[in-house]
């Protein structure tokens, strides 16, 4: 088992701490997100969320927010781990 795997299944929160190496560098968001994709990389944060919280928090349709979810997965901006939980690949700065 990989070093960083087996933290992230005893707490997912640890995966976050352990691929980020370096939590100064923000960068900027994307100018190409949709409203939707923003909203989420902005309701993310720095942390890690089970999908269902997220959507909840969001006040939107489950297949909305894990459409949105995907489609940030894909970009390589959101990465999920066990369980559905979902976090940011990186800690975006100039959020509005």
């Amino acid at each position: 088992m990989e070093i960083g795997v087996l933290p992230s299944v005893l707490c997912p929160a640890v995966l976050v701490k352990v691929n980020r190496p370096d939590e100064t560098s923000e960068v900027s968001l994307p100018a190409d997100l949709s409203d939707a994709e923003r909203r989420a990389l902005e309701a993310l944060g720095d942390g890690a969320e089970l999908v269902d919280d997220f959507t909840a928090r969001l006040a939107c349709a489950p297949a909305e927010s894990l459409a949105v979810l995907t489609s940030l997965e894909i970009r390589g901006l959101v990465a999920q781990g066990p369980g559905k939980v979902f976090r940011a690949t990186k800690p975006f700065g100039g959020r509005t």
